[in-house]
């Protein structure tokens, strides 16, 4: 039987040392005889604990909990497993950025209102709250997300399109993962 609690944790987690995170954290163990996955963590004080539901016993499984109460800022996190014997191992302590605040994407005004029609190109033009990845998807095209700019916090170009009607979604996502997406339609001749 294998159990990272009668050894040295080699647990993977995520989010990583150094980067930043919005509450989401996974863990991946092997554990045959799990009892018990906390993940603990300290912000501006004590470590606090809490349990991880969703675990199982096995090889190479994962886990996950989304906790919805920390404030922006820097946080220290561990898990610990714990076996049916009572042995605790737990993962390294990493440290990261807590960054809570969903980005703001404003269209600009002259897109929004009735329905538009242009002539073989989209003029996007926006802002975003924040430094995100910037992409969009055609929902009446291929449906996949296309990149339009990375680390950017504004995008003033033309796109183009076949003929048509199409709406796009227009998604901002900054490093912590929070998202904005926004919908727009348009006419092209």
């Amino acid at each position: 039987e294998r159990s990272v609690a009668n050894r040295d944790c080699s647990a993977k987690t995520e989010p990583k040392t150094g980067s930043y995170g919005n509450g989401s954290f996974w863990v991946g163990y092997t554990e045959d005889n799990l009892k018990s996955v906390i993940l603990m963590y300290k912000q501006n004080g004590q470590y606090q604990g809490a349990n991880v539901n969703n675990c199982v016993n096995g090889t190479r499984k994962s886990c996950d909990i989304k906790l919805t109460n920390l404030q922006d800022g820097n946080l220290f996190y561990k898990f610990e497993i714990t076996d049916i014997a009572n042995k605790k191992a737990t993962s390294k302590e990493a440290k990261i950025t807590i960054d809570t605040t969903i980005p703001v994407i404003t269209l600009d005004p002259s897109l929004l209102g009735e329905i538009k029609t242009y002539t073989g190109r989209l003029p996007l033009k926006l802002s975003v709250s924040e430094k995100v990845d910037l992409s969009y998807k055609d929902l009446n095209g291929n449906n996949k997300f296309a990149r339009l700019c990375k680390n950017c916090n504004s995008y003033n170009r033309n796109i183009n399109f076949r003929t048509g009607i199409h709406t796009i979604i227009i998604r901002a996502a900054d490093k912590a993962g929070n998202i904005d997406d926004e919908s727009l339609t348009f006419n092209i001749f």
